[in-house]
């Protein structure tokens, strides 16, 4: 909440002289931010209007007490890819000699003039942090199930209570990867 809060008003900061406009190359068409909580990504066709972003964003932010993170933050071309929220976004150029998978669990794609938008999980260490932390939780909730074990409940009882438990976890961990390219 804080960080929506603190954040309130970072697109409005970056756009350049007023509204996005129907003309062809008014800079603000094609700009784009994209956030969640304290994560955003800017998107700009050309690097010269994706620095004056950058520019005006560390401004904004220095108003507000915060600056821009040097580790987490650089400019690449979308053909590169760049790490979003635990998934990797790129375009590839798009042979029409290979075959897609045809499944969305396979492969999260959008296919455009020749070329084709993958998503998919981020690198090892990125998704190893996130399988840890689903492991962590459920850790917890077997081990809270331990400690409070009835002694008057039948076994069945209480491995229902646990199933009941866990399956909040399981499914939101699966529903979170569910739509890039991985297998689950």
């Amino acid at each position: 909440m804080l960080c929506n809060v603190a954040l309130n008003g970072l697109e409005k900061a970056i756009i350049l002289d007023g509204p996005r406009s129907i003309t062809r190359n008014h800079p603000n068409n094609k700009v784009y931010l994209v956030r969640y909580a304290d994560d955003f990504v800017i998107l700009a066709p050309h690097k010269s209007g994706l620095e004056k972003r950058i520019k005006l964003a560390k401004e904004f932010l220095g108003t507000r007490g915060l600056e821009l993170s040097k580790k987490k933050s650089k400019i690449v071309t979308v053909f590169q890819g760049f790490d979003y929220l635990g998934f990797n976004i790129r375009k590839l150029k798009h042979d029409p000699k290979k075959q897609l998978a045809k499944s969305v669990r396979e492969l999260s794609v959008k296919q455009s003039l020749g070329y084709t938008l993958v998503i998919k999980v981020s690198d090892k260490k990125v998704s190893d942090k996130k399988v840890l932390a689903v492991k962590k939780k459920m850790k917890a909730v077997l081990e809270k199930k331990r400690q409070h074990q009835d002694k008057h409940q039948d076994k069945d009882q209480q491995f229902l209570a646990l199933i009941l438990e866990l399956n909040p976890i399981i499914i939101g961990w699966r529903n979170y990867f569910a739509q890039s390219y991985m297998s689950i």
